[in-house]
């Protein structure tokens, strides 16, 4: 296992630019990087537990790709007619129509049993 601390992540400056960091800062994060986690003082902070009110995907954001789509004019219109933000609106539609999509097609088919007859 290594000695730094399992939330650590070293941040390297882009190249040719200097970092921007005063000595005394940076000595300190020096000295953090050979923390461990064990060594962390979390008294101060107690372990929260109940989670009954989290929301999950709550700051997931799929990454946006830009596309040319050529889309009816009526169509257009009426996502547009409701202010700025139509293309989020028509974003979620595709969203919601690809969901119920892969919801019908996982859905499992019920066969009726054969009966045999027994002579």
């Amino acid at each position: 296992m290594s000695p730094r601390s399992a939330s650590y992540r070293r941040a390297k400056p882009p190249k040719g630019k200097q970092s921007t960091i005063p000595r005394e800062l940076a000595a300190e994060l020096k000295a953090l990087e050979n923390v461990t986690d064990e060594e962390i003082d979390m008294t101060g902070m107690p372990e929260y537990l109940n989670w009954t009110s989290a929301e999950i995907g709550k700051y997931y954001r799929p990454r946006k790709i830009p596309v040319s789509l050529r889309i009816d004019a009526d169509v257009l219109v009426w996502f547009k007619s409701s202010g700025d933000g139509y293309q989020s609106r028509m974003n979620e539609a595709l969203r919601l129509y690809a969901r119920v999509q892969q919801r019908s097609q996982s859905k499992p088919t019920i066969r009726k049993k054969k009966s045999r007859k027994t002579a």
